[in-house]
């Protein structure tokens, strides 16, 4: 096999391990809410946000959309609702989704 066939094979590999990540069925992860901005991606770019931020503890680097998911969660628990453009980013060892929540 030639490089670029084990490259693309090891590729779907890793984009497989990915995807097969469980979304925990709990909001037993800590959470804390708090004033903030953000942005959200939309059609003609990166949009301001302000809201509530969330961030999720527990999920790791490889996890963002199980912990966008638990933030949803966690917003609506709160009768908020989270923005699905919102921008996360994982700042260890939490995912922080700034003004996503309203």
């Amino acid at each position: 096999m030639r490089a670029s066939g084990i490259m693309a094979v090891m590729g779907a590999g890793a984009v497989a391990a990915c995807a097969s990540a469980p979304v925990p069925e709990t909001l037993d992860f800590p959470t804390r809410f708090s004033p903030g901005t953000g942005h959200a991606l939309t059609a003609s770019g990166a949009a301001p946000l302000v809201g509530t931020t969330v961030a999720v503890t527990g999920p790791g680097y490889d996890q963002g959309l199980a912990a966008k998911d638990l933030a949803a969660r966690a917003c609506a628990s709160r009768g908020l609702a989270l923005n699905p453009a919102a921008v996360g980013r994982f700042a260890s060892p939490e995912w922080v989704f700034a003004g996503a929540c309203a």
